[in-house]
């Protein structure tokens, strides 16, 4: 090739010649072609070759190979590379230095700042109340309330379909309650704790803070209005104590005045609740741990306890369950039929002191049928088992017989001659029987059958003044029950009287002297139980702990005791004043009573009755009072007789007591 064909040849171009997809290619201005002419000769170049000597130069300059396209660079990647390496080694030596020279100062700012932990509380079981045998009678209910703010809620008909997943609560509802306008609802006990952490999960993936499940604080009473009186009920809040009452004086004393006519409000909590309520109660507890990025506590993830939790203890009692609702059933009915003030009864075991049924009426039921808070009223917190102090009536017969029989039995066992009146002393009044009836010439046994208030008062002075105060104390008729239980009253009984003698007699047929029906009960059972006084307990254990018996203070001897039975059974008998209350196949001992109330602010009367089953062998001691009847149904074995011959029935069924007599079958008309 000569120099020549070298100068005239074309350089290659660098770029391609195919076009760039969805890119018009571009038109090239057309050149002109030289026209084709010979070669050069050997000899040197001809003009014409001359002048295409110079057309390599202007194509050269016209059209150089153009530099590589930027993007594709070589050069350009190592500088990126370099950038990057030099900003992941500054991020490095940033983090290397915040956790290592600056570690301690980043720590601490945080733990000041909460930015990644999250302290929450662990609430407390409130312990139960349970029945002798375990059943539940007060425990917290396992539910949460769902409070909904919806300002903070993503309005998205999605978001309420999850919350209806989740709690159960309809899709609609929640989207009705939404598009009110109300900035906030609550669903009391919506939420069960299994549907609890379904609920905290889709809050999390919508990322709501207005969604929240906390613990209603609701307890729940499975026996409602048989066993509230006893158990008690809780009411968060729900006491004012105003001004007159007696204990904002001892408030303000403490808290200072709560402000001008405002009254202090506190938790109202009532019988066993509020007696061990410290036990009961428990301890929260408080643990730390980490938070995701959304701010929801993540428990298992590096958490660490605070305080333990202490769940309360639980409280046993010596109630049997359906003992307790068939004792509230007859008391109920009587009350209701005669329109009583109230009506209380008491079953008791005579050997151990235990109670197995103390019922009341009326008696608040906890909650409406709605599920909404019942109103308790004014006397929403009392027992009057325990609370009401009245006079027993002819019932104390059995008492002072007792006593007669063991320290004076030629008294006891004379014969006293009833006019219906006797002057104990010259300038008192003379006391009578009921009805101003004289019962002529009678025994012991048979002064308890026909009631006889004469020959109950030779019998008080047969054991004398000061024994008789004695006895009374032993009885435990002198101070406040122990049952444990807030309010417990004393007994009213003046300690001097004008006339010592008359005061005797008087006490010795049942008048003069107040107790609650839970010390009557007490004094009642020592006969039933060989003259032995056991104290009533209501409280069999506190966790794990049982709470001791008593062991029993002697009265009278066991054959004193064994006597009053035999006197007890002609009142349940054909010549007695219960003959009405005789249970075929059984022996029974009982005594009626019934008190007039004549003391200032008072009126009406009290009628009672006391009983052993059976007779012979007392396996309990049934005791029933109502206060103030209206109408002419009034009388001991005539009202108080009739609830108490059901509960009877009730404790032979569910004790599995055996007949002691054979049955013998009713006579039919052919």
């Amino acid at each position: 090739m000569s120099p020549s064909s070298a100068l005239v040849r074309r350089p290659a171009t660098v770029r391609s010649a195919q076009p760039t997809p969805g890119k018009k290619p571009r038109k090239r201005a057309k050149r002109s072609r030289p026209s084709p002419t010979r070669r050069s000769s050997a000899c040197g170049p001809t003009p014409m070759a001359s002048s295409r000597a110079k057309l390599p130069r202007r194509t050269f300059r016209t059209e150089a190979p153009s530099l590589p396209n930027a993007k594709n660079s070589p050069d350009r990647g190592l500088g990126m590379a370099a950038i990057l390496i030099v900003s992941f080694g500054a991020a490095a030596y940033s983090q290397a230095k915040l956790q290592t020279v600056e570690r301690r100062q980043t720590l601490d700012l945080a733990n000041k700042a909460h930015r990644y932990t999250q302290t929450v509380g662990q609430r407390a079981r409130r312990g139960s109340i349970l029945a002798a045998d375990g059943r539940p009678l007060a425990k917290d209910e396992d539910a949460y309330d769902l409070t909904v703010n919806f300002e903070n809620c993503p309005q998205s008909p999605a978001f309420w379909l999850d919350v209806s997943a989740a709690t159960g609560i309809s899709a609609t509802e929640l989207q009705a309650a939404a598009e009110t306008g109300a900035k906030r609802r609550v669903w009391s006990g919506a939420v069960a704790a299994s549907e609890r952490s379904r609920l905290s999960e889709v809050c999390s993936d919508w990322r709501a803070d207005g969604v929240s499940a906390g613990w209603s604080g609701r307890r729940d009473y499975p026996l409602g209005e048989a066993t509230s009186s006893l158990v008690g009920v809780i009411r968060p809040k729900g006491l004012a104590i105003g001004p007159d009452d007696r204990r904002y004086a001892s408030l303000v004393k403490k808290y200072g005045a709560p402000g001008k006519g405002k009254p202090f409000i506190r938790d109202l909590v009532t019988g066993v609740e509020a007696g061990f309520n410290e036990q009961l109660h428990g301890t929260d507890g408080k643990i730390e741990g980490l938070t995701d990025r959304y701010g929801m506590f993540m428990a298992s993830r590096g958490s660490h306890v605070i305080q333990e939790k202490e769940d309360g203890k639980d409280v046993r009692l010596t109630i049997m369950p359906e003992l307790q609702v068939a004792a509230t059933a007859a008391i109920r009915r009587q009350v209701d039929d005669v329109q009583a003030k109230s009506g209380s009864a008491v079953v008791m075991d005579p050997k151990t002191g235990d109670i197995l049924a103390m019922a009341n009426w009326p008696a608040p039921a906890p909650y409406r049928p709605d599920g909404a808070e019942n109103p308790l009223g004014a006397g929403g917190g009392s027992n009057p088992c325990y609370m009401s102090v009245l006079e027993p009536g002819s019932m104390f017969k059995i008492l002072t017989l007792a006593k007669a029989l063991d320290v004076a039995p030629d008294a006891a066992h004379r014969t006293t001659m009833c006019t219906s009146h006797w002057k104990v002393i010259p300038k008192a009044k003379a006391i009578g029987c009921d009805d101003g009836r004289a019962h002529g010439m009678v025994d012991d046994r048979l002064a308890i059958a026909k009631s006889c208030n004469i020959a109950a008062g030779h019998w008080a002075l047969a054991i004398g003044h000061d024994r008789f105060l004695q006895f009374l104390e032993d009885a435990g008729l002198r101070y406040r029950s122990k049952l444990g239980l807030p309010g417990e009253s004393a007994a009213i009984f003046p300690g001097k009287d004008y006339s010592p003698v008359l005061q005797t007699a008087v006490v010795g047929f049942g008048q003069s002297i107040n107790c609650t029906p839970v010390q009557l009960i007490g004094a009642f059972s020592s006969i039933a139980n060989g003259g032995v006084r056991m104290e009533p307990r209501i409280i069999d254990r506190v966790g794990s702990q049982e709470m001791p018996r008593s062991e029993g203070k002697r009265l009278f001897s066991d054959a004193a005791a064994a006597e009053t039975i035999r006197a007890m059974e002609a009142c349940i008998s054909p010549i007695g004043t219960g003959k009405a209350l005789q249970i075929p196949g059984y022996r029974l001992a009982g005594k009626s009573g019934t008190a007039q109330k004549l003391g200032r602010n008072q009126r009406g009367h009290v009628s009672n009755f006391i009983g052993f089953l059976p007779a012979q062998a007392p396996e309990v001691a049934i005791l029933v009072m109502i206060n103030e009847p209206q109408g002419g149904r009034y009388h001991g074995a005539a009202l108080a007789g009739v609830a108490w011959k059901e509960i009877a029935e009730s404790v032979i069924r569910l004790r599995h007591i055996a007949p002691t007599e054979p049955i013998v079958p009713k006579k039919t008309n052919p």
